[in-house]
Order: structure tokens, then C-alpha cells, then sequence
């Protein structure tokens, strides 16, 4: 895991995105990097203050997408953003090495 976008491939038809999986160390930069497409949220637990997570509320093509801590954001060759949960993001792309 890195703060900073990095560049995957789609395992499926090719294709390369860029990426960033949310973390409460990179929530700025995740925000600077869609280029004002979202707005950082700071969630409070209700039972334990001391714990926070965070999200990103996300413009896309398709609409506001709430990214959740965990989760990433991907940009396409085009600069269109949108969210994917870990799980399906890592059925469907591959750290590009090269």
C-alpha cells in the first residue's frame, strides 16, 4: 500500500488505470489528486472517539459515490474518476511494474 496513485492494469481486455487506495495518511492527497471531483469526510465513531475514519464524496460520470476508508479511487486514461471496493478492484486489475 502507498499514499501516492500507482498505475494498474486490467487483468481482463487490458487497458491501465491509475489508483489510489484510501487511507486516513493520504485522504488530502487523494482529494488533490481528482482535481476537486470530492470532498474529504472525517467520521467520528459513535461509541469511541478516538477512532476515525475516513471518505471521500466522490463526483463521477454516474453521480456522488461515497468513497469509503479502504476502498479506491481510480482514474481512467480520459481523467473520469470513480471508486471500486477492495475486493472487485483487485479481482479486476494488477500493480503495473513497467
Amino acid at each position: 500500500m502507498t499514499d501516492l496513485p500507482r498505475r494498474y492494469h486490467l487483468i481482463v481486455g487490458g487497458g491501465e488505470v491509475e489508483a489510489i487506495e484510501l487511507t486516513p495518511g493520504n485522504l488530502d492527497k487523494a482529494i488533490s489528486w481528482v482535481g476537486g471531483a470530492g470532498v474529504g469526510v472525517v467520521e467520528i465513531d459513535p461509541f469511541d472517539d478516538t477512532l476515525r475514519y475516513v471518505a471521500i464524496n466522490l463526483m463521477t460520470i454516474d453521480g456522488i459515490v461515497r468513497v469509503s476508508q479502504g476502498h479506491f479511487v481510480i482514474k481512467d486514461a480520459l481523467g473520469n474518476v470513480t471508486a471500486m471496493g477492495p475486493n472487485e478492484f483487485n479481482e479486476k486489475y494488477v500493480l503495473n511494474d513497467g
